[in-house]
């Protein structure tokens, strides 16, 4: 019961940190949670950073309105499986940061705040168009 108390709160908070308004429901990708992203080259790096923190806040989102409209006390089992996609999605984001300065017990924690986090500024700043 805590554990999935304590997936709900990071789904919320994903759904208000990550500033992705405009996604459609529709363009998440469903991958394997092994699957690297893509950090061949800093644009590469930026881009699977993007997508990846989009994607998790589009899930989060719908799983999040999901569970707030239907009246429920606990997650349907399909909101556990978009939750567990929101993880997915986040520890690649989080694989395309460098995390070498942060003590090893610290990383769990620090890891994900700083995704939110610096998901966060991006969308404050205006980000050229990533050309192909």
């Amino acid at each position: 019961m805590r554990y999935l108390r304590a997936r709900l709160v990071l789904a919320v908070v994903v759904c208000f940190f990550i500033g992705a308004a405009g996604e459609s429901w529709g363009s998440e990708k469903v991958l394997h949670p092994l699957s690297p992203p893509d950090t061949s080259s800093p644009k590469a790096t930026l881009t699977s950073f993007l997508e990846n923190t989009r994607a998790a806040y589009t899930l989060a989102s719908k799983a999040r309105t999901s569970f707030i409209s239907s009246g429920r006390q606990r997650l349907s089992v399909d909101e556990v499986a978009l939750l567990k996609q929101v993880y997915a999605h986040l520890n690649r984001a989080i694989r395309c940061l460098d995390l070498s300065k942060i003590p090893k017990a610290l990383i769990s924690r620090k890891a994900h705040e700083a995704t939110i986090l610096l998901k966060e500024i991006l969308d404050r700043l205006e980000i050229p168009p990533i050309g192909q």
